[in-house]
């Protein structure tokens, strides 16, 4: 899959959102993908909101901007079904370079 996407993508009435693919499946490859759009939502990832399966090639330049937990310059929340990291998702080869902004901040203790 090659990929551009410029502009803006804002979610109303969806948690995740992203600049390639809220959503993507365990064996599922996504690659050379860009995002050169501002992500805004409540979970908000670069490219991928839940990544299952595999990111690689890629990069984020927009900007992230998210209003609840989860946000991230490549993905939201990267799932693993296993220790093993062959049946998990996996990032490889790919980078943020977005500013990601999020409304909650957490404090370190």
């Amino acid at each position: 899959m090659r990929v551009t996407v410029d502009g803006k993508i804002k979610s109303v009435n969806t948690n995740y959102c992203a600049g390639i693919a809220s959503r993507s499946y365990t064996g599922s490859v996504i690659s050379y993908c860009v995002n050169n759009a501002t992500v805004r939502g409540a979970a908000a990832g670069g490219l991928v909101a839940e990544l299952n399966g595999q990111l690689e090639y890629s990069a984020n330049y927009g900007d992230v901007i998210g209003s609840s937990y989860g946000i991230g310059g490549l993905a939201t929340v990267i799932n693993s079904s296993s220790v093993d990291s062959s049946n998990g998702a996996n990032i490889y080869n790919c980078y943020n370079a977005g500013n990601v902004h999020g409304a909650l901040m957490l404090e370190s203790t």
